[in-house]
């Protein structure tokens, strides 16, 4: 049975909720249930008052369950009628902006400020409308911009309608191959971006301006990052940057609010910069910048957390949209135990452990757990441990002696030490470690506490525990779980963190499960069962198993040694692990380089049983691939001006005088044409439409190498052209092979 997609999920989710909290079936469209009549349109909001904030700005589908632009009014409306609830959701979920207590935070829906067409050169068509725009102003001025781009159940924020090509009608870009070279996009957006050339869009100018321009140099040789759905977080960081220069304002960051159910609206189609992750890839490109992610249910609950009288509103929003049930900390509650005052020891009660480990109701601190499994290794491990490091040893109170029970450790110490052992890095490679602790105390040693690490940290301990109880049965156990569980709550980790954990862990096992560039069907079968048992997403395990490949063919595709075995090799492992990313035909067509790389350089050059060209005497056919020709030329364009008097005769205006012509040019890429393009012994033959033509090898002076392409220059008037083929860097090397060969 396929997978159910969630904008399927929450179709049917949605009406079912709604009926159950009072609505009428009634209301809704007898053809489509998830859509309201358009005389109950404002039903789709919590607050029918609310559809002001979007009037005559509605979405086509604003009427539908699914409307991204009701669930962005539905989730910020509360900040848009107070600023106070804005200034909050920014001063405590995006602390790393500059927000004061004092600041005024207005917030505006489906918003073009004046002036924006202008400032982005979108004066034709589809003008950027940013769905949360946040407006920071101190002391009554400008402060900081950060637009939101929310998105429901959509698979991708907004694409550029230039990479798509023509439409049914002929309408749109005729030369979308002009968007799969970044470099000559921007070496003259003008003549080779859409946008640009038949629109006017100033997005280019943009992007290098501004206190964050982007770095377009850690995507040497790929396509247009554009082309997806970075588009429109592009659009709104552009317009963040024209408001600074135009309005003022001392920050502009972009921010993102995606339903946390929704991984594909995250899942770029092609790798941009080696990130899949949309987000992770917009990073990348700008650098100091970080998109300022909003978790909607996050939003939600902490509004309701600091404003009691939006507890219906957070209610109903959460059920609607089946949103995470997310606990906010109180303000007052510091997320560090305080240190206990010297004097007495204190114990921990029965009492404290059930808090620790939630809905575990049993104390970890009195119940020895099984000596088996998980808990038995790490116990002889920690019996087998080393001679307790100094710097431990004047950490402890210097009345404190080394257990000699160790069965009477309980899991929470246990997880305290352990976690602060880790994170220090002692022993990484090892589960050993000494606790300088009797068993009825605890909170009186001066242990630093784990929990004021950095959250990477944290993680990276949780996801090391997560691998010691998976790795030699392939699931958890319930005293594993207790131990994973304490841990989660010790170290004040969130879902998030943990999901991270867990990934990590994936990772990392299918990488050692394919450490010899094979997957048996058992171990085909462990990976599905580490995946259930770590409750992995699709998302996540695709990633997994790429990244899995990734390691197991790196050391073959950077060595010296590649042979064809070991493209076959990958190729296999390819097929058994099901991936097909752009990232995995990269490493293949890297292998494949390598050892055709060697292949020549031990004197094994292919040949061609049948080439598509004649031959001529003495000459061998060695490559052969589909190519496009494109060559650049200079347009030149001549206007004519007139110096001197100009007279109305009949309507038709004379001039009198001189003309003085003057020229502009301008250097345009050409397609040439398409066919097939030949290496022999002899020359680089290519044939095909408008295609006719060799060059000889001798003739040749320079080959520049592309991403996509080779540049041949040579002597004739074929001098310059641009050669774009599938493996350019095969066509380079047999090439360079070949004219190093003594000639006859």
């Amino acid at each position: 049975m396929a997978d159910v997609s969630f904008a399927d999920r929450m179709k049917e989710l949605q009406p079912t909720w709604l009926l159950a909290h009072g609505y009428d079936r009634t209301w809704y469209e007898d053809k489509w249930t998830w859509v309201l009549k358009e005389s109950e349109k404002t039903r789709n909001l919590f607050d029918h008052d609310w559809w002001s904030f979007i009037k005559g700005r509605e979405h086509r589908w604003a009427r539908s369950l699914q409307s991204s632009q009701c669930f962005a009014v539905n989730v910020f409306a509360p900040a848009c009628t107070d600023p106070v609830v804005a200034r909050t959701i920014l001063m405590e979920l995006a602390p790393g902006l500059d927000v004061r207590p004092s600041d005024d935070v207005g917030v505006t829906f489906e918003a073009t400020p004046e002036g924006a067409t202008e400032w982005l050169g979108e004066s034709s068509r589809q003008p950027t409308q940013v769905d949360v725009l946040f407006e920071v102003r101190r002391d009554g001025k400008p402060h900081g911009w950060l637009p939101v781009e929310v998105k429901f159940t959509e698979t991708e924020p907004g694409a550029c309608r230039g990479a798509a090509g023509p439409d049914k009608d002929g309408r749109g870009n005729q030369e979308p191959d002009r968007c799969r070279s970044l470099w000559r996009v921007t070496e003259n957006p003008a003549a080779n971006c859409y946008m640009v050339a038949s629109e006017g869009r100033r997005y280019w100018d943009l992007m290098r301006a501004g206190p964050h321009p982007f770095d377009f140099t850690v995507l040497a040789g790929e396509p247009c990052p554009f082309r997806h759905g970075l588009y429109q977080i592009m659009r709104n960081h552009v317009l963040g940057t024209a408001l600074l220069a135009n309005r003022g304002g001392e920050w502009s960051r972009v921010g993102t609010c995606f339903h946390e159910g929704n991984e594909q609206v995250r899942r770029l189609p092609e790798s941009v910069g080696g990130q899949a992750d949309l987000i992770a890839a917009f990073n990348r490109m700008v650098p100091g910048a970080a998109v300022v992610e909003l978790q909607p249910a996050i939003v939600v609950a902490t509004v309701a957390a600091r404003f009691p009288q939006w507890a219906d509103w957070a209610h109903w929003v959460t059920g609607r949209y089946a949103l995470e049930s997310v606990d906010v900390r109180p303000l007052e509650e510091s997320p560090v135990p305080p240190e206990p005052t010297a004097g007495a020891p204190t114990r921990t009660t029965d009492a404290d452990s059930v808090e620790l480990i939630g809905s575990h109701a049993r104390s970890f601190l009195v119940e020895a757990p099984r000596p088996t499994g998980f808990w038995a290794r790490v116990k002889e491990s920690f019996k087998a441990g080393m001679k307790p490091p100094q710097q431990l040893v004047n950490a402890a109170t210097p009345s404190r002696t080394t257990p000699a029970d160790y069965e009477a450790i309980g899991y929470e110490p246990f997880c305290r030490m352990h976690g602060y052992l880790l994170l220090t890095r002692f022993e990484p490679t090892m589960t050993s470690f000494v606790l300088f602790w009797r068993e009825e105390l605890l909170r009186d040693v001066s242990w630093p506490d784990p929990a004021g690490r950095a959250m990477a940290e944290r993680a990276a301990l949780l996801a090391h525990l997560y691998s010691d109880a998976v790795e030699d049965d392939w699931r958890i156990d319930s005293n594993e779980a207790g131990v994973l569980h304490a841990v989660v709550k010790a170290l004040g980790l969130t879902e998030d963190d943990v999901r991270t954990a867990r990934r990590g862990v994936m990772f990392a096992l299918a990488a050692q499960l394919v450490e010899d560039r094979s997957l048996s069907s058992d171990e085909s079968s462990r990976l599905n069962t580490l995946r259930d048992v770590l409750s992995i997403t699709d998302a996540d395990f695709d990633a997994a198993r790429q990244a899995a490949f990734l390691v197991a063919v790196a050391g073959a595709a950077s060595g010296d040694r590649a042979c064809s075995v070991d493209v076959a090799t990958a190729e296999r492992l390819a097929a058994e692990l099901r991936v097909g990313s752009p990232e995995t035909r990269e490493t293949i067509a890297r292998l494949k380089a390598k050892a055709f790389a060697n292949d020549l350089r031990e004197g094994r050059v292919p040949v061609l049983s049948q080439p598509p060209v004649t031959l001529r005497r003495g000459e061998v056919a060695h490559y052969e691939a589909a190519v496009k020709v494109i060559q650049q030329k200079t347009k030149v364009t001549t206007h004519r001006g007139y110096v001197g008097t100009r007279v109305n005769l009949g309507g038709m205006p004379l001039y009198l005088g001189a003309s003085k012509p003057f020229q502009t040019s301008q250097e345009v890429m050409t397609t040439v044409g398409s066919g097939q393009f030949v290496v022999t012994n002899q020359r680089v033959v290519v044939i095909g439409t408008k295609l006719d033509y060799s060059i000889k090898l001798e003739a040749i002076l320079g080959i520049e190498e592309f991403s996509d392409a080779i540049q041949i220059h040579d002597e004739g008037r074929y001098g310059g052209r641009i050669y774009l083929m599938e493996n350019p860097r095969m066509a380079l090397m047999l090439l360079d092979h070949l004219r190093q060969q003594p000639t006859e």
